[in-house]
């Protein structure tokens, strides 16, 4: 943090300017330096570089109020609305106004600040989308501006301000006649879901991305998602089937850049759609130059297991997906050459890596099948349970805490109240109740002192968390059935992902081996029976193949 002298100069300056952004900018600046860091323990947990300190909220409100200067006192009018709930708002408006410092008149009308607009400008190739919300105040308007990044997740890797009103800021765009950038007029109420699920996903990042804006124009921003109306409808997001994605595959075999092509590379770019719908923007038919980039580079050395001739025509197969999705989905041919020169590009990184990696192991030896029925197994703790599974449903068990340690007994049955709700309430499943039940009874058999610690409801909706993912729940889910949802239901502010990754390492679970691996737990014993119907389904499947080619 600044010094105080350098605090009390740079609010006198931003108090001064005519335009209310400047004091509004130095107000979300301090905010986001107190902002909780969901993410702090684990990259500590890690071995990570140690973090920035985070300033209490709390400390600076109480010094600021007993400063009671004139640009503490303007700094803490802002916070009051900003912040709302996180602050005393009503203390803070009490005793700025018994100082009567003269102020801007514009702070003394906060309630008059609204966002007015939502623009989304959306590119052809739908790498990311830029976001922007106009904003009315008592004195001019301005634009936040959020750059939203889908390639990494649906996560902001760029946010600012601008002292311009956003019809200033459009009209620009469009007489620079940019090519292949469409403008879209959102309703409020949609441009706040879509950027509530975008937050969301950055809580879940170990290391969020920063700029010079980013995260300083956080607390402004969601300041202005309250103001917005609710109920909007967030990111559409179609679920790709395994069935429709044979037949996509079916399509490419179909078209001229799979008519020549052996069962091999069918097989190969099957595999490209089935990774490409699961990443990113989890659209098959999505492939730029930053994707094939992340294809090359990261996931395909890292998460296909088959011999090296295999993977080596990975890259034919991907030039031949990238001209058919392009072709499908009509996109400029100059942005197919630039995708199609990146799989050039990166093509030696590429035969290095899967080289190197196949030196290391002999996993790479594994054929396809084999490494897929070998990670149905690994999903639910061996080739043995995986043979003998069963799809009977789990019993509704009561929650057994006899083999407990005493110490955590009671704070172990307050933790179970909370997931008996959540479970036959939010969840409506009983089945759910006895696995969240039971992966409760592991942790604390292992660690008793993690249930103890923490709040017994965060713990609850860690392990609701866990439990859901295991089974599938929030990808496969109906409307509703979200991260978000199920905070909300446990009335918790911040994102379950700390906790999780703190009750996961009592297990040996890594948090992210486990949500990079298709978050499993490696226990039959905790998966509903809808779960292990389907991996049955695998292992009959894949089984009948790897028979049907010896």
């Amino acid at each position: 943090m600044s010094s105080p002298d350098s605090l009390i100069n740079g609010l006198r300056e931003s108090i001064r300017d005519p335009h209310p952004l400047a004091l509004l900018d130095v107000a979300s600046m301090l905010a986001a330096s107190t902002e909780p860091d969901p993410m702090a323990e684990l990259r500590a947990q890690i071995g990570g570089a140690l973090d920035r300190p985070r300033l209490d909220r709390d400390q600076l409100v109480s010094a600021f109020l007993d400063v009671g200067e004139r640009e503490t006192d303007a700094l803490l009018l802002v916070w009051a609305r900003m912040l709302q709930d996180e602050v005393p708002a009503e203390q803070i408006v009490r005793d700025v106004r018994t100082r009567r410092h003269p102020l801007p008149r514009w702070l003394h009308n906060l309630d008059e600040v609204r966002p007015t607009r939502a623009i989304q400008a959306s590119h052809v190739i739908n790498d990311g989308d830029n976001l922007f919300i106009g904003v009315e105040t008592p004195g001019r308007s301005f634009t936040i501006v959020l750059y939203i990044d889908h390639n990494m997740g649906t996560v902001p890797k760029d946010g600012y301000t601008v002292d311009r009103p956003i019809g200033d800021l459009i009209s620009f765009s469009e007489n620079q006649n940019v090519t292949d950038v469409t403008l879209t007029e959102l309703l409020l109420e949609d441009a706040r879901a879509q950027i509530e699920e975008v937050l969301q996903n950055e809580s879940r990042l170990l290391h969020p991305f920063e700029n010079d804006g980013w995260p300083s124009a956080r607390p402004l921003l969601r300041w202005m998602l309250r103001l917005m109306p609710s109920g909007g409808t967030g990111y559409d997001r179609r679920e790709w089937s395994d069935a429709d994605l044979t037949e996509l595959t079916r399509d490419f075999a179909a078209s001229p850049h799979g008519t020549d092509a052996d069962s091999d590379t069918l097989d190969r770019v099957e595999t490209l759609l089935t990774f490409a719908s699961s990443y990113g923007r989890a659209d098959p038919l999505h492939w730029s130059n930053v994707v094939v980039e992340i294809m090359l580079v990261d996931l395909l050395p890292r998460k296909i297991m088959a011999d090296q001739a295999y993977l080596r025509g990975m890259p034919d197969a991907m030039r031949r997906t990238v001209r058919f999705a392009h072709a499908s989905r009509e996109v400029p041919s100059e942005h197919t050459v630039s995708a199609l020169a990146a799989v050039d590009h990166f093509e030696p990184e590429y035969l290095r890596l899967i080289s190197e990696h196949g030196d290391e192991s002999g996993e790479l030896s594994l054929s396809v099948d084999e490494f897929f029925l070998r990670d149905a197994a690994a999903r639910i703790g061996g080739f043995e349970t995986l043979a003998a599974l069963d799809d009977a449903p789990l019993p509704d068990e009561p929650l057994r805490l006899h083999d407990v340690p005493d110490a955590a007994r009671e704070a172990a049955s307050v933790v179970g109240e909370h997931l008996d709700r959540a479970c036959t309430e939010f969840f409506k499943s009983v089945e759910l109740r006895t696995a969240a039940r039971r992966l409760l009874v592991q942790i604390a058999q292992v660690e008793p002192l993690t249930i103890v610690r923490g709040k017994p409801v965060n713990t609850a909706l860690a392990i609701c968390f866990i439990i859901g993912h295991a089974n599938g729940l929030f990808s496969r889910s109906p409307a509703g059935l979200t991260i978000k949802s199920l905070s909300a239901y446990f009335a918790v502010k911040n994102p379950p992902n700390d906790r999780a990754s703190a009750l996961l390492s009592v297990l040996d679970i890594n948090y992210y081996d486990w949500q990079d691996d298709g978050y499993p737990l490696g226990d039959a014993a905790l998966l509903v029976s809808s779960v292990r119907t389907e991996l049955i389904r695998v292992r009959d499947q894949l089984q009948e193949s790897l028979a049907d080619g010896v």
